[in-house]
C-alpha cells in the first residue's frame, strides 16, 4: 500500500530541485532575443519563435532551448520545402559563424553572449545546434508541430490546473530513469500524478482514449531532450 502523504511531500521536495528557476528562465529569454536580434537585423525575411520545454517551462537542468525559424514570405511556389529548409538555416549558419568570427577579431556589438560548437545536424528533423552561454540551442526551420505541442500542453495544463500539476508530472517522466535509482518507482509517481491528484485517467476518456494512451502522447508532446 502506497503512503500517498509521504509519497507527496518527497516528491514536491523533488520537484522543487529540478523544476526551472527564475534565473535560468531569464538566461533563456536573453538568449532567445540575441537570436532574434541576429535573425531580425541580417535575415529580414526570417521570423524566430521559441518553442519546446523552454516555453512550458518543464525542461531539465540541461535541456535545450528550441527555436523555429518561419519565413515571412510566401516562398512555396518558388522553391519546395526541403529546398526552403536548407537555404534558411544555410543562411542561419552563415550568420552564427560570422558572429564567431566578429566575437574574436573584436567587432562585436554585444560581448555579452558566446557562441560556440555550432554544427548542422543532417538528421530526419535537419537543424542547427550551438551552446550560447553554456546553454544548448537547437534552431529547427518551420517546425510548426513545436508549436501545436506547446499549445496542446499549455491547454491540458490549464484545464487540469492545481498549481501546473500537469507540467510538473512532465518533469518527473523526464527524470523518471533518474528516480529508478530511487526508492521511488515511476510507476508510483504516475499513479500520484495522474491518478489521485487529477484524476487524470476517467477525464482523459474522450477523445484520446484509454488515460495510458493520453498519457504516452502527453510524453511524446513533452519531448525526451529536449516564454512564458
Amino acid at each position: 500500500m502506497v503512503d500517498f502523504q509521504s509519497l507527496e511531500e518527497e516528491v514536491s521536495v523533488f520537484v522543487q530541485l529540478i523544476q526551472p528557476t527564475k534565473q535560468s528562465n531569464d538566461a533563456r529569454t536573453k538568449v532567445y532575443e540575441y537570436f532574434k536580434g541576429l535573425v531580425d537585423q541580417r535575415c529580414k525575411d526570417l521570423l524566430i519563435l521559441p518553442t519546446g520545454s523552454s516555453c512550458s517551462r518543464t525542461y531539465l537542468p540541461d535541456g535545450d532551448l528550441d527555436l523555429i525559424v518561419v519565413s515571412r514570405n510566401n516562398q512555396s511556389e518558388e522553391l519546395s520545402q526541403p529546398q526552403q529548409q536548407l537555404l534558411s538555416l544555410g543562411r542561419l549558419f552563415s550568420v552564427l559563424t560570422e558572429e564567431i568570427s566578429m566575437k574574436e577579431n573584436g567587432v562585436v556589438e554585444n560581448n555579452r553572449f558566446t557562441i560556440r560548437n555550432v554544427e548542422f545536424v543532417n538528421a530526419r528533423t535537419k537543424l542547427l545546434h550551438c551552446r550560447v552561454n553554456n546553454i544548448g540551442v537547437d534552431i529547427t526551420f518551420h517546425q510548426i508541430s513545436g508549436i501545436v505541442a506547446l499549445y496542446f500542453i499549455e491547454k491540458v495544463n490549464k484545464i487540469v490546473g492545481r498549481a501546473n500539476l500537469f507540467k510538473r508530472g512532465l518533469l518527473l517522466v523526464k527524470v523518471s530513469y533518474f528516480l529508478s535509482s530511487r526508492r521511488i518507482s515511476a510507476d508510483a509517481l504516475i499513479e500520484l500524478v495522474f491518478e489521485r491528484k487529477c484524476d487524470l485517467w476517467r477525464w482523459t476518456g474522450y477523445p484520446w482514449g484509454e488515460g495510458g494512451h493520453a498519457f504516452v502522447l502527453c510524453y511524446q508532446c513533452a519531448g525526451d531532450v529536449s516564454l512564458q
